[in-house]
């Protein structure tokens, strides 16, 4: 399962990739709106965890966009 994290909390975000890497799961991971704009639109992912305050763009507006 291909797994991308949009959070913008760092620590958060290693925490949740550790987690679900040893449970072999792919991650990706993305820390601001353009970023994770970018990657959702590249890449395909079976699962995303959208966190709703971002820097740039806010997860409601990137969840529109997808």
């Amino acid at each position: 399962m291909h797994i991308l994290i949009i959070e913008d909390d760092r620590e958060l975000c290693e925490a949740l990739t550790l987690q679900l890497c040893t449970r072999n799961y792919t991650v990706d991971c993305c820390h601001t709106g353009s970023e994770a704009l970018y990657h959702a639109m590249s890449n395909s992912y079976d699962l995303i965890l959208l966190d709703r305050m971002l820097p740039e763009i806010d997860g409601l507006s990137i969840l529109h966009s997808i």
